[in-house]
């Protein structure tokens, strides 16, 4: 079912937990045009596509379990540009920002949490009990493109207590995604074999307990993995692929939480990525 019809970008989407069918999203339809093709506003509407409303700008917002909140990185002075090109890359100056809804829709600004001019934060996500929040951390400076420092940090809903829990420099990780139960963490690693000779391993998909111990890589190939999103029983597990041909053709895979029983959900024409796998629920 398609939700939004327009000539410009629309990704991310975040369905509310409490089931009923908001969805958080990214759009560009609001950039100027001296800004990049991915500078995102955050935007929400009904599972519908219908009421659709400008929130704030920011990138990949997710829900607080409460689904009252959302937190989400953007620029901390609000005129920083996306450091990539790929849809929902951080500015320069990314922080990560929380926000209640409805201050939100009145028009009140997000609170920066994380208040880091020296680092770029981004790919921020809300845990189940709503206590912890996800996210990636690396220097202000390093290489956009290929971040080995980056690492999964965990912090409290009011951002203290900061812990990394990757804590290398070696393996550059994204997109960290809670399980339902809040005991393990689904992310991207840059561990697979080039997809070039000589060229940077590409993203597969891992997971580790919520502490940072026991990873496991649960794909293994020489084509990029991404952004994994948990089912809400947390048994299965949605990721985006580089399929070909064509180039660049990204689509949608589903694998059990152990990594096996990978199958191909969608397929062109388009490309399919950034998925989020919730419920909504029935009735009126």
């Amino acid at each position: 079912m398609r939700l939004t019809d327009n000539l410009d970008g629309d990704s991310f989407p975040s369905l509310s937990p409490d089931g009923n069918g908001r969805i958080v999203f990214d759009s560009n339809r609001l950039r100027t045009p001296s800004e990049p093709f991915n500078t995102s506003d955050l935007f929400l509407m009904k599972h519908d596509g219908s009421l659709q409303t400008f929130l704030t700008r920011g990138s990949s917002a997710t829900w607080s379990p409460d689904s009252k909140s959302i937190v989400f990185h953007r620029s901390a002075s609000g005129t920083g540009l996306p450091i990539r090109i790929d849809a929902g890359a951080p500015a320069s100056d990314s922080d990560i920002f929380v926000a209640k809804m409805c201050d939100l829709l009145a028009g009140a600004p997000p609170t920066n949490i994380t208040n880091s001019p020296t680092e770029i934060d981004d790919d921020a996500a809300w845990s189940p009990d709503g206590q912890k929040i996800l996210w990636t951390v690396h220097d202000v400076g390093d290489n956009p493109l290929v971040i080995p420092k980056q690492d999964i940090y965990v912090m409290n809903a009011d951002g203290s207590g900061r812990v990394n829990l990757t804590n290398n420099v070696v393996v550059e990780e994204r997109a960290p995604s809670w399980s339902p139960d809040g005991t393990h963490i689904a992310y991207m690693c840059r561990v697979g074999s080039p997809q070039a000779p000589g060229g940077p391993p590409t993203f597969e998909i891992c997971v580790m307990k919520a502490d940072g111990s026991g990873v496991t890589r649960l794909t293994n190939n020489s084509v990029p993995d991404g952004t994994p999103t948990w089912s809400p029983d947390g048994t299965k597990i949605v990721f985006n692929r580089l399929v070909a041909p064509p180039a660049g053709n990204q689509q949608l895979f589903v694998m059990n939480a152990d990594g096996s029983g990978q199958a191909q959900l969608t397929f062109p024409p388009g490309l399919n990525l950034y998925s989020s796998f919730g419920e909504i629920k029935a009735g009126p």
